[in-house]
């Protein structure tokens, strides 16, 4: 019997982009077990900038784009025609909404009846509505209604963000699958005493990143021998120049450092390298990278805006409000705990992860959704 054919479209999956570039891939090849799937995305080059796709076997077409800003490219709307149109596909995978390779895939999915589903990633969080509000109200009204309405379910990675599906008043099913962690690519043995707060991911304001400067700066006046490294691509100038202005303010330049962004082995060996994961974000939907440092065996001081409760009952780091005081008190007393006790939650990090969150374990939510869709024709 024929494997059924999934088509996955994502706007971007550049190293820069962001938690997706990761998760989408490794969730496709996770898929691949069991369906025949095809990514196909944009880039801003002319060659795709994904250092974990390259050393893949997955079947990916990217397109450069003409229009980067709304992710655009004609080449892109012609694949996407003449596969459709051609039927080559059973079901199509929507990983945004908020694009035109969306748009431009749902158009083509109603009209030669694919079934398709959405996953949501983070993009109903109010929050996010916020940010151009009345565009993004005006757009869910019309022309988002429609996909949504027509979708065979939507994916959320998180509870909360299927609580978040009620701004769009979707009625339909939702599969709860969180996303995976490549544990095995982390080297989670490194018993070295390590005096360093990391955090990994964009800079941009939804990370709340003054708010981890300013904790760290009030932290710091007592602990002379921590720094705080910052690592990731500028996706915002203007609160990047704001940020670096609140450090050289603060005259701690040589204590907080802005590495730009990480890839490959420089990547992993942050983490290795790290005693713990902060992370300030207003809101994530799962939140990637704090995964992976505990796939790295390192605790972790997240916010209540993250889907991260679990490290709290696992005694694998902090779960707390988003307040320069509270990550302040939390990165006291971290830093006040002998090594042993530290590294001892840092395997407590870890073992979540390989009881939880391997890929062979998540990914069977949307295998067994993706097959009642198709007819359980297997």
């Amino acid at each position: 019997m024929m494997t059924k054919r999934i088509l996955h479209i994502i706007e971007n999956l550049d190293d820069e982009y962001g938690g997706p570039a990761k998760s989408v891939p490794s969730l496709v090849y996770a898929l691949s077990k069991y369906f025949d799937n095809t990514i196909v995305t944009t880039s801003r080059y002319s060659k795709l900038n994904n250092e974990s796709l390259a050393k893949s076997s997955l079947n990916v077409y990217s397109f450069k784009c003409s229009i980067f800003k709304i992710y655009f490219s004609y080449s892109l709307l012609k694949f996407l025609i003449k596969s459709i149109s051609s039927r080559n596909y059973d079901l199509v995978h929507f990983h945004s909404i908020w694009t035109l390779p969306t748009w431009i895939g749902y158009l083509l999915c109603r009209f030669y009846s694919i079934p398709y589903v959405i996953s949501a990633r983070s993009n109903f969080y109010k929050d996010s509505l916020v940010r151009g509000s009345f565009k993004k109200k005006f757009i869910l009204k019309t022309v988002l209604k429609g996909i949504f309405d027509n979708c065979s379910f939507i994916h959320v990675t998180a509870k909360d963000e299927e609580v978040e599906l009620n701004s769009i008043d979707y009625k339909g099913q939702v599969v709860l699958s969180p996303n995976g962690i490549d544990y095995d690519a982390f080297d989670h043995e490194n018993s070295q005493e390590s005096f360093t707060y990391l955090y990994m991911g964009r800079i941009h304001p939804r990370k709340n990143l003054d708010i981890l400067i300013d904790a760290f700066i009030k932290f710091k006046i007592n602990n002379s021998n921590w720094s705080l490294q910052l690592c990731g691509p500028i996706e915002d100038q203007d609160y990047f120049n704001f940020l670096k202005r609140k450090v050289e303010n603060s005259g701690m330049q040589k204590d907080v450092k802005f590495n730009g962004m990480l890839v490959g082995e420089e990547r992993i060996k942050a983490f290795t390298g790290a005693s713990c994961l902060v992370l300030a974000s207003k809101f994530e939907n799962f939140g990637m990278v704090i995964g992976e440092a505990m796939a790295a065996g390192k605790p972790v001081i997240v916010s209540e805006g993250t889907p991260w409760q679990i490290v709290e009952s696992r005694d694998a780091g902090f779960w707390i409000k988003a307040d320069a005081n509270t990550f302040a008190k939390a990165m006291k007393e971290f830093s006040e705990l002998p090594c042993a006790r530290r590294l001892e939650m840092g395997s407590n990090a870890r073992a979540i992860i390989v009881e939880c969150f391997s890929w062979e374990k998540v990914v069977l939510p949307i295998v067994d959704s993706y097959r009642e869709i198709l007819d359980g024709d297997f």
